[in-house]
């Protein structure tokens, strides 16, 4: 990533959960080790109709990015709109 002036990340669980949250966490580590000036991973398609994330492992994910105060945006349609 280096010289990057942004980061989209998409992880999936193909190979489990765990498996999709270390991904997920890794990249926001390196992003803000690369000083990135941001952050974009598209939403579930399972979060609520209030925007909460239903999944826990991607909750975990954006503590990870909120620590690192990361500009973060989350884009797209889920179940519920």
């Amino acid at each position: 990533m280096k010289g990057v002036y942004g980061v989209y990340s998409y992880q999936n669980m193909v190979d489990g959960v765990q498996k999709e949250e270390e991904r997920g966490i890794r990249v926001a580590h390196v992003a803000n080790g690369r000083r990135s000036h941001g952050l974009c991973m598209p939403r579930s398609a399972a979060r609520s109709k209030h925007g909460g994330v239903l999944f826990p492992q991607q909750m975990r994910i954006e503590e990870h990015i909120r620590e690192y105060e990361l500009d973060y945006r989350s884009f797209g349609r889920g179940l519920h709109g």
